[in-house]
C-alpha cells in the first residue's frame, strides 16, 4: 500500500436546536474534521479537531460562547 492509502479524512457537522420551556432558545453548531493514519493493520493514530458556537437567547438577552477543541491518540483494534 502507498502512503495516500493509508490516510482517511472526514467531516461532520452538528446542528442543534432547543425551545426549552423556560423561554430560553439554545443553538448549537459544531464543524469537526477527523484524520486517521493506519501504521500497521490494527493501529491507527487519530486526530480530531473542531469548533463549538453556541447562541442563547432568552427575554431580551442572548450570549455566544465558541470553543476549539482537539484530541489525538492512537486505536489499536483487536
Amino acid at each position: 500500500a502507498n502512503l495516500t492509502d493509508k490516510w482517511s479524512l472526514d467531516a461532520a457537522l452538528q446542528l442543534y436546536r432547543q425551545n426549552y420551556e423556560s423561554g430560553m432558545l439554545m443553538t448549537r453548531v459544531m464543524p469537526m474534521l477527523r484524520t486517521a493514519y493506519q501504521i500497521r493493520q490494527t493501529l491507527n493514530f487519530d486526530l480530531e479537531a473542531g469548533l463549538e458556537k453556541i447562541h442563547t437567547e432568552i427575554a431580551d438577552q442572548s450570549s455566544d460562547v465558541q470553543r476549539q477543541f482537539f484530541s489525538l491518540g492512537f486505536r489499536w483494534d483487536f
